[in-house]
C-alpha cells in the first residue's frame, strides 16, 4: 500500500472525534440525507469535513473515508484561491446563504459542472451540490446549434447577394468559421487528370494546414478520408476522433499539431452531379452529431443550389445573345405583318409595335410608349376591350371588335386578336388589329335588313293587336295569328339561309375572303332569327292549346344522352367542363319525349351561354314518386330580386341596349309551359357570381 496516501494518526483522531460528535445527535438527519441524490456535505468552522452523504462521494470522485475529518484545503489544495472557495468563505464568515454554478476541475484533469448551495448551520456550513454537467452539455449543444443556424442564415444571404462562384465559396468558409464556430473550413474541386482535390476557398488556415497535406478522390490512402469519400461516394462522411481514426492516418500528425479533433466532409453538387467537397474542422472530439450534420448538409445543399443558379445565369447570358439575333429577325417579321401589331404587358405598357401602328394612330413612337392600350378605345367600348384583354391574360387568347381612336379623334372599326406569350421574361399580350370598315358596312346593311324585318314583324303584331280588340280573347287571337305566319316567316328565312349556304359552298363561283366573311355573318344572323321565330311559334301553339302531348314510356338516360350529344361541343369550345350524371340502371317514365328534350335543351343551353369558366352539369335523380332533372352551372348567377322574372315571356335580366347575352327571353317561359303540360314544374336556386341550379321535377315517374 502506498504509505504517502495513508491517513496520519492525527487525521484518524480528528475524523473519529468528528464522527463521535455527530453520531448520536444527528442520526435521523444523516439517515435522511443518505437517501437524497444531491451531494450533502457539512464542514465545521475550522473547515474540516464533519459529514458527507453517498452522493457527495460520487460528486467528489473519491470515497468519503478519504475526506471525513480533513480540512477542505487539504483535500482540494487547488481550490484555496478560487472564486468557488471565496464564496464558501463569505457564506461561513457572514453567516449568509449563497448560491452559485461553478465548473470544478478534479486532480486528474476531469471537469464537472455543479450547482453549489451553502447554508450556515450551528456546526459550521452545510454545502449542497447538484451535478448539472448534463444540463451544461445541453446548453453547449444548444449554443452550438444556434451558431450553426445563424451561419446557415448568413450563407443563404451570401447566396442571394454574391454574383460569382469564387466569392461565394470564400464567404461560405468565412461564415462557417466566424459564425459557425469551426476552427477551419475549405471547399475543394477535383483536378480531372490527377484526381487531386484542390482547395479553391478556405478560412481559418492560419497554420497552412492545407499546404502540408494532399487529398485525392480515388482509392489511394489519401482518398479515404472524409473529403475524398464524400466526393467519391456522394454522401456525408464524418470523423469524430481524427487522432484515433485509422482512415485519417495520412493527415493525423498535421491535424494534431493544429488542434483538430473532428472533421466532416459534405458533397457539393452541380445539376445533381457531385462537383466538389465542403470540409469543416472542430477542436473537440464527437462534435458532429445528428443535428449538426443535418444543418451542415443543408448548408452544402444551399451551396449546390447556388451553383445551379450560377450555371443557369451563364446559360441565360448565352441565351440572351441568341435572343438578340432572334429579335432582329422578329423585328423584320413584325414589320411585314398586315394591319397593326403590338406587344404590351399586364400593366398595359407597350413593349413593341410596328410602323403600321404608328401610322394608323397618328401618334409618335415616343407618345405610344407612354400610353395605355385602352387609350385607343372610345368610352363606350372601353369596358368590353378591358374584359377581352383580361381574358387573354387569364385564358391565353381572345378577340374583340371595337373602334380604334386615332390622335385626331377619327374612329375606325378594327377586329383585334390577342394571345398570351412570355416576352423578355414577362407575361405579355401579342396582338394584331385589322381594319374591318368594309365588313362593318356589310353588317350595317344586314342590321338594316333585320330592322326592316323586325319592323315588318312589329307591323304585323300591331295589326294583330288591332284585330284582338275586336275578339273576345286577345291572347288566343294573337296565338292564332302567329301560327298562321309560320310559312310566311320561315320560307323567306330558309331561302336566305339556304342561298347563303349555296354561295358559301362556292357552287355559283369563287368568293373573296371578305365576301365569305360577310356571307357567314348573314347565315349566322338568319339562323338566329329563325330560332327566334321558332320559339315564338312554339309559344303560340302552347298558349293556343294546339300542342298535343304524346305520353309514352321513355328511358330518362337516353333523353339525357340525346340532349348532351349536340351541346357538349359548345361547352368544350368555351373551355367548360361538362358532366352528365345518371344512375346505371335505366329509369323509365311516362312523358312526351320531344317536350322533355326541348325543356332540357333550353336549360343546358342557357347554362352554357351564361357560364364563362368552370363547369356545367346535368344530373338525373330519382325520388319518392318523382323524378328530377338537375341542370347546374358555375356561371354569372341571378340576383334574388331577378329570379321572379325568369319565367316571364319576352323577359331578360339584362334588358339594356348593350347587354352581353343574346336572346328573346322566351326559352324559360316556354320550358315552364311545357313542364306544366307534363304535370311538372321548374324551380331555380341561384347566387350571383357563383352559379345557378335549375330543377325540372316530373311527378309521374312510373313506367
Amino acid at each position: 500500500m502506498d504509505q504517502s496516501n495513508a491517513p496520519t494518526h492525527r487525521d484518524l483522531t480528528d475524523r473519529e472525534k468528528a464522527e463521535e460528535a455527530l453520531r448520536e445527535s444527528d442520526r435521523p438527519f444523516r439517515a435522511t440525507l443518505d437517501c437524497v441524490m444531491e451531494g450533502c456535505q457539512l464542514v465545521g468552522f475550522d473547515w474540516r469535513y464533519l459529514y458527507l452523504n453517498g452522493a457527495a462521494a460520487i460528486h467528489n470522485r473519491r470515497p468519503n473515508e478519504e475526506v471525513l475529518g480533513r480540512k477542505m484545503t487539504e483535500v482540494w489544495p487547488r481550490t484555496k484561491n478560487t472564486a468557488f472557495f471565496g464564496m464558501l468563505r463569505r457564506a461561513m464568515e457572514a453567516r449568509v446563504a449563497l448560491h452559485e454554478e461553478t465548473e470544478f476541475e478534479f486532480p486528474g484533469g476531469e471537469k464537472g459542472w455543479f450547482d453549489i448551495r451553502c447554508q450556515p448551520v450551528p456546526e459550521g456550513l452545510f454545502i449542497l451540490s447538484i451535478d448539472i454537467g448534463e444540463r451544461k452539455a445541453h446548453e453547449r449543444e444548444l449554443e452550438r446549434l444556434n451558431r450553426l443556424y445563424a451561419a446557415l442564415g448568413q450563407i443563404n444571404q451570401a447566396i442571394v447577394r454574391l454574383p460569382r462562384r469564387d466569392e461565394l465559396f470564400r464567404k461560405v468558409c468565412q461564415i462557417l468559421v466566424e459564425d459557425g464556430g469551426f476552427r477551419m473550413a475549405w471547399i475543394g474541386l477535383p483536378e480531372p487528370e490527377s484526381h487531386r482535390l484542390t482547395p479553391v476557398a478556405d478560412w481559418g488556415d492560419e497554420n497552412r494546414y492545407l499546404q502540408s497535406i494532399n487529398v485525392y478522390t480515388d482509392e489511394r490512402p489519401e482518398g479515404h478520408g472524409p473529403a475524398g469519400k464524400a466526393f467519391r461516394e456522394v454522401r456525408t462522411v464524418i470523423s469524430n476522433d481524427m487522432l484515433n481514426d485509422l482512415t485519417m492516418l495520412p493527415w493525423r500528425e498535421e491535424a494534431g499539431r493544429r488542434g483538430f479533433q473532428a472533421c466532416a466532409g459534405f458533397p457539393i453538387r452541380l445539376k445533381g452531379a457531385v462537383c466538389g467537397t465542403l470540409m469543416v474542422y472542430a477542436t473537440e472530439p464527437g462534435f458532429f452529431q445528428d443535428k449538426e450534420i443535418a444543418l451542415l448538409e443543408e448548408a452544402a445543399s444551399d451551396v449546390s443550389f447556388a451553383l445551379d443558379n450560377f450555371a443557369r445565369e451563364e446559360e441565360r447570358r448565352r441565351a440572351e445573345a441568341v435572343a438578340q439575333r432572334e429579335k432582329e429577325f422578329s423585328d423584320t417579321m413584325l414589320e411585314s405583318l398586315p394591319g397593326i401589331s403590338y406587344f404590351f404587358n399586364e400593366a398595359g405598357r407597350f413593349l413593341r409595335f410596328n410602323r403600321n401602328f404608328v401610322t394608323a394612330s397618328g401618334y409618335t413612337a415616343e407618345e405610344i410608349l407612354r400610353m395605355h392600350p385602352l387609350d385607343f378605345a372610345p368610352d363606350e367600348d372601353r369596358q368590353r376591350v378591358r374584359q377581352r384583354i383580361a381574358e387573354v391574360f387569364a385564358k391565353g387568347e381572345s378577340f374583340v371588335e371595337a373602334r380604334f381612336i386615332a390622335k385626331g379623334g377619327r374612329a375606325t372599326p378594327y377586329f383585334f386578336t390577342g394571345r398570351r406569350i412570355i416576352f423578355d421574361g414577362e407575361v405579355c399580350l401579342v396582338g394584331m388589329g385589322i381594319d374591318v370598315t368594309e365588313r362593318t358596312r356589310a353588317q350595317e346593311q344586314l342590321m338594316t335588313l333585320n330592322m326592316q324585318l323586325e319592323d315588318r314583324v312589329r307591323q304585323r303584331t300591331s295589326e294583330l293587336e288591332m284585330a284582338n280588340e275586336a275578339l273576345a280573347s286577345a291572347s288566343t287571337a294573337k296565338s292564332q295569328f302567329l301560327a298562321t305566319m309560320s310559312h310566311e316567316l320561315r320560307t323567306p328565312l330558309n331561302a336566305i339561309i339556304g342561298f347563303t349556304g349555296t354561295l358559301l359552298m362556292r357552287l355559283p363561283g369563287p368568293l373573296t375572303d371578305e365576301q365569305e366573311k360577310q356571307l357567314e355573318i348573314i347565315r349566322t344572323s338568319g339562323r338566329h332569327l329563325l330560332s327566334l321565330i321558332n320559339d315564338l311559334l312554339d309559344l303560340s301553339r302552347v298558349e293556343s292549346g294546339k300542342v298535343e302531348m304524346t305520353i309514352r314510356p321513355v328511358i330518362a338516360q337516353r333523353v339525357i344522352e340525346e340532349v348532351v350529344t349536340p351541346l357538349r361541343p359548345l361547352a368544350t369550345r368555351k373551355g367548360l367542363e361538362f358532366h352528365d350524371i345518371a344512375p346505371v340502371e335505366d329509369i323509365t317514365l311516362r312523358t312526351d319525349r320531344r317536350a322533355l328534350c326541348q325543356i332540357l335543351i333550353n336549360l343546358v343551353s342557357n347554362a352554357i351561354k351564361f357560364t364563362e369558366r368552370g363547369s356545367v352539369s346535368i344530373e338525373l335523380r330519382l325520388g319518392a314518386g318523382a323524378i328530377e332533372f338537375i341542370v347546374a352551372d358555375t356561371g354569372i348567377g341571378i340576383a334574388p330580386e331577378d329570379q321572379t322574372k325568369l319565367f316571364s315571356a319576352f323577359t331578360q335580366i339584362d334588358n339594356s341596349s348593350t347587354r352581353r347575352y343574346e336572346g328573346a327571353g322566351l326559352g324559360l317561359h316556354l320550358s315552364q309551359k311545357l313542364a306544366e303540360l307534363l304535370d311538372g314544374v321548374i324551380t331555380v336556386e341561384s347566387e350571383p357570381q357563383k352559379g345557378s341550379r335549375f330543377v325540372l321535377t316530373l311527378k309521374d315517374a312510373a313506367p
